[in-house]
């Protein structure tokens, strides 16, 4: 169990470490290749569903980057 203090702590200690990194998806979208929204997105999609909570924020990016991967020519199944 972490303290708030402790959690602040780590939370911290983990950004300064990975302040450098790059996520595959933001690679994907600078390099105009799909993304594993489907696998993310749709995972936490599915389970926001089966759980009835709205998860707004991650249908709406979901969507978007869906979007924007049709938009580019990249979304095929």
């Amino acid at each position: 169990d972490l303290d708030g203090d402790a959690a602040v702590a780590a939370v911290e200690r983990v950004a300064a470490d990975t302040a450098a990194n790059r996520s595959s998806m933001c690679e994907d979208v600078e390099n105009g290749r799909r993304t594993e929204v489907d696998a993310i997105y749709g995972a936490i999609e599915s389970r926001a569903e089966r759980h009835d909570i709205d998860a707004l924020t991650c249908r709406t990016l979901g969507s978007l980057l869906r979007a924007w991967e049709a938009s580019r020519d990249v979304r095929r199944e």
